[in-house]
């Protein structure tokens, strides 16, 4: 079974730069790319995605707006926030809204693989347990 990603990045290029380190993850399938948190919300209720990968610094609605209503949308997406928001306080509150991994920007190759691989086997677990 594939694990259907969605991307919510607003550069362009770092949705590449994901996009293309995400071809080496096994029975992972990159399905989507938002810009905006709007448009990641809307994406989030037509796919129901596994895993979203979301930054919290998005235009038209934040990647905290998009973490509180995610639950109602897809309930079963696990989040990895790779994010430029790089202190305590948004870490604290992105943890308790449920995301897996919090990286901070800059990131490492093996950083994102590694989340994204982890988040992998949680999926797996859950749906195997």
């Amino acid at each position: 079974m594939s694990i259907k990603c969605l991307i919510a990045e607003n550069a362009a290029f770092i949705r590449q730069i994901y996009r293309l380190n995400l071809q080496s993850v096994p029975d992972l399938e990159v399905v989507a790319e938002a810009q905006d948190g709007a448009e990641a919300l809307r994406l989030l209720g037509e796919i129901k995605p596994q895993l979203l990968i979301l930054e919290l610094v998005l235009p038209k609605k934040s990647g905290v707006e998009v973490l509180q209503a995610l639950h109602d949308i897809s309930p079963d997406t696990k989040v990895i926030v790779i994010s430029s928001l790089d202190d305590d306080e948004a870490k604290k509150r992105a943890k308790a809204l449920g995301v897996l991994a919090y990286l901070p920007k800059p990131f490492t190759r093996a950083q994102l693989l590694g989340a994204v691989e982890e988040a992998c086997r949680t999926y797996a677990g859950v749906q195997n347990g």
